[in-house]
């Protein structure tokens, strides 16, 4: 069998689960998982699409320089801070008619393979939403306007945040709650026991109260809906009202659904780090053991997590497990009271 040798990302489209050639002009190569015999399949190709002469290419092929109308967006990207549900989000989006899931962890998608797909929405979802180019412009003082930002202009960007009391709950039971509090500290003898720990400077500001505080600026300041590319929607929000607030984000971005993809499982879903035939064999362990797993073991659980009934994933008392330093800072936060995020009984 035939190995695709240059850059991949795995998607799951229409439940199989495919590997893609990307970073290259031209047709796009891919191949489909068979989970029967655990192999990849010979190569296939997507013919190159001719419209993609028009669209310029600046030394890579993760930014197009075309413009398009909004209506015609096939690229999504989900942004939001760790465990505040983008990947369960990501999931629902990949069980619609007419999207490819990455399961990559990535922040964009590749020009050319969403020119060469025109009628499949690509998603890809991040948690790194310091680093992302999109909020950087927003804090510029003279930043670029969504459309004019080289990398998103041609994106639906799905803004998502959640309780900061049940995030950090959660965030204090997978790392340690006596880390947390200080992952934004700037006293350099804390900054090397933090280190020290195991937290590298990167995970420390990914995770760290500051950068939510950051990120949730920009979730408010789109919040409105005035720019059309952005989409800012609350997790809270997505079960709600028979998923009201989903079927309204899915018809502004163009997903195609059946209703059932809200009650009954489409599948079996993976991560970037598990694939699907673990998947199968986690989920199957804990629902013959009545169990679920620890919050400590990362990618076990969030494979368990999404692989449950789309439902509320919440627990009212995870500020429990918050350090009184770091309780007491939510608390005190104007960001989280404009958030409308109150503080627990």
């Amino acid at each position: 069998m035939s190995e695709m040798k240059s850059m991949q990302c795995l998607g799951r489209w229409k439940n199989k689960v495919y590997r893609f050639n990307t970073n290259k002009l031209g047709d796009t190569p891919y191949q489909i998982y068979q989970d029967g015999i655990d192999e990849w399949s010979e190569i296939k190709s997507i013919p190159q699409n001719p419209n993609y002469e028009q669209s310029l290419v600046d030394n890579t092929t993760c930014l197009s320089l075309y413009r398009r109308p909004v209506s015609d967006i096939n690229k999504i990207l989900i942004i939001g801070f760790p465990h505040s549900g983008t990947t369960v989000l990501r999931a629902k989006m990949g069980d619609c008619e007419n999207s490819i899931e990455l399961t990559n962890e990535t922040d964009y998608v590749d020009a050319v393979m969403a020119t060469n797909i025109p009628h499949q929405s690509i998603i890809a979802k991040t948690t790194n939403t310091v680093g992302n180019r999109a909020i950087k412009e927003f804090f510029k003082p003279d930043g670029l306007a969504p459309e004019n930002i080289s990398l998103y202009h041609d994106y639906h960007i799905v803004a998502i945040i959640k309780n900061p009391y049940e995030i950090f709950g959660s965030i204090s039971r997978r790392f340690g709650a006596q880390y947390i509090n200080n992952f934004d500290s700037q006293d350099k003898e804390i900054k090397m026991r933090v280190n020290q720990a195991g937290f590298s400077r990167e995970h420390s500001a990914i995770h760290s109260l500051s950068t939510f505080e950051r990120f949730a600026q920009f979730w408010l300041k789109y919040r409105d809906g005035s720019e059309p590319r952005y989409h800012c929607i609350k997790y809270e929000e997505l079960f709600d009202n028979n998923f009201s607030c989903l079927k309204n984000l899915f018809s502004k971005i163009r997903l195609e659904y059946k209703e059932n993809i809200f009650k009954e499982k489409q599948g079996h879903y993976a991560l970037q780090d598990i694939p699907i035939s673990q998947a199968k064999t986690i989920e199957k362990f804990y629902i013959e053991n009545n169990a679920r797993p620890p919050d400590s073991d990362n990618s076990v659980h969030r494979t368990w997590q999404i692989n449950q009934k789309f439902q509320p994933m919440t627990k009212p008392e995870s500020y429990k497990d918050i350090s009184s330093e770091l309780l007491e800072r939510l608390k005190n936060s104007e960001i989280v009271k404009e958030l409308g995020y109150l503080p627990p009984e």
